[in-house]
């Protein structure tokens, strides 16, 4: 059974900017939140948790970018979508 999904706000802003300036990368991105959903055990994504931060999880979209997400039952919520060193940088 595929899970539901929902985007924060954020999220979509930030992939509407990728459009915008990088479609490549806005590609990627979506490719990547279909793996998400599809086959999250794929080695590829590199899926875990974020050290300090209680139930958030990252993705790799490529080397520099991630996508973050909660899984709250059988939903998923993308939170952001953005690079890597934001991410590390970032106060939980």
């Amino acid at each position: 059974m595929k899970p539901r999904v929902k985007y924060t706000t954020r999220f979509q802003r930030s992939l509407k900017r990728k459009w915008q300036r990088r479609p490549q990368l806005a590609e990627r991105v979506e490719e990547t939140v279909v793996r998400v959903i599809i086959d999250p055990e794929s080695n590829a994504l590199n899926i875990h948790r974020i050290r300090g931060a209680r139930g958030v999880w990252e993705a790799y979209v490529d080397r520099s970018s991630r996508v973050t997400f909660e899984r709250n039952g059988d939903t998923i919520v993308f939170r952001n979508n953005c690079r890597h060193d934001i991410i590390d940088r970032r106060q939980w």
